[in-house]
């Protein structure tokens, strides 16, 4: 599971540190890749590995093509969806469709939230602010 908050900071090329245990946990759950995609409910980046992407296809294919609500899922968060495989030092790199949604710039401060199944990335300031509403 994906659990718990890391705060780390982008590089200059916008890369960003997938922590050691959630890099466990994706090679267990298969080769080790990421899907990327924008939040539909927050400004924040999906991450899902491999395996939990193609249950969420699956689940989205077996509902009505005709529902607006499904395509606009497709339209927005499968359409800006990206594959994303760690490189040897753990980093994957943020494209800019996603971290403008998610207001996190290259050399920035970013949250990485663990959801279970799936985790986030937040701009640093955001989250703070989004955890502190949560639990108050």
């Amino acid at each position: 599971m994906f659990l718990g908050t890391t705060n780390a900071r982008t590089d200059a090329k916008a890369r960003l540190s997938v922590p050691a245990g959630y890099r466990r946990e994706l090679e267990e759950r298969g080769d080790g890749r990421l899907v990327l995609a924008p939040s539909l409910t927050d400004p924040a980046i999906q991450c899902f590995p491999l395996s939990g992407w193609m249950d969420r296809l699956a689940l989205v294919a077996a509902l009505p093509q005709s529902d607006p609500v499904v395509r606009l899922v497709k339209k927005t968060q499968f359409a800006l969806a990206y594959e994303a495989l760690p490189d040897s030092h753990g980093r994957i790199l943020l494209p800019t469709e996603l971290r403008a949604h998610a207001a996190i710039d290259a050399s920035a401060d970013a949250a990485i939230v663990g959801q279970g199944r799936n985790f986030e990335i937040w701009n640093a300031e955001r989250w703070q602010a989004e955890a502190k509403q949560a639990l108050a």
